[in-house]
């Protein structure tokens, strides 16, 4: 057993969590950002995307994913 499949397995993670260097900033919940970032949690991004956020958000492109359904959820005056 490889030391990630250790790890995923102490902390009963999926294999659909992102591991990489994140591309795009995707849209979670305030909760969800800070239990994220602080405990280390996968949290699923409006997308559906399962990750562990580790990067600044603000430094990346938006998910068009998910912009698209917040658009689609909360209309076109919400500056995405």
């Amino acid at each position: 057993m490889s030391l990630l499949d250790t790890i995923k397995h102490m902390f009963d993670i999926d294999d659909e969590v992102e591991f990489e260097e994140p591309t795009v900033s995707h849209l979670i919940t305030k909760e969800d950002y800070m239990n994220g970032y602080v405990n280390g949690v996968v949290i699923m991004a409006l997308c559906g995307h399962k990750f562990i956020p580790t990067r600044d958000p603000d430094k990346l492109p938006l998910c068009q994913k998910c912009a698209e359904i917040a658009r689609n959820i909360f209309g076109d005056n919400n500056g995405l």
